[in-house]
C-alpha cells in the first residue's frame, strides 16, 4: 500500500469519512522545515506591522516593539496550528 501525504493530510484516513486517525508521521527535518517557515513567516508579518505602525517624527523603537510582539503572537499561532494538527508530534506518541 502506497502512503502518500499530500500537503497537511494524513495518509492514514478513515474508509469513508476521510477524517484524519493519528498524527502526521513526518521525518524531523520536515518539522524543523515547517518551524521554520511558520518563523520566516512571522518575521515578515513582524516586518509589515512595525512598518504599518510607525508614524513619521515618531521613535523608531516603537515601531520595533509593535514588531516584535506581532512576531511573538503569530509566531505562537503558527506553532499551536502545526501543534493541534498534529504536525509536531513524535511518530510514536499518542
Amino acid at each position: 500500500m502506497l502512503n502518500v501525504v499530500i500537503g497537511l493530510r494524513a495518509a492514514r484516513q478513515g474508509p469513508i469519512t476521510g477524517k484524519v486517525v493519528g498524527p502526521l508521521n513526518l521525518s524531523l527535518g520536515v518539522r524543523a522545515l515547517l518551524v521554520i517557515v511558520c518563523a520566516l513567516f512571522s518575521v515578515i508579518v513582524a516586518i509589515v506591522a512595525g512598518y504599518m505602525s510607525h508614524k513619521p517624527g515618531a521613535r523608531k523603537r516603537d515601531a520595533v516593539l509593535y514588531g516584535g510582539g506581532a512576531f511573538v503572537g503569530s509566531l505562537t499561532l503558527c506553532l499551536a496550528v502545526l501543534g493541534s494538527l498534529g504536525v509536531l508530534s513524535s511518530p510514536g506518541a499518542q
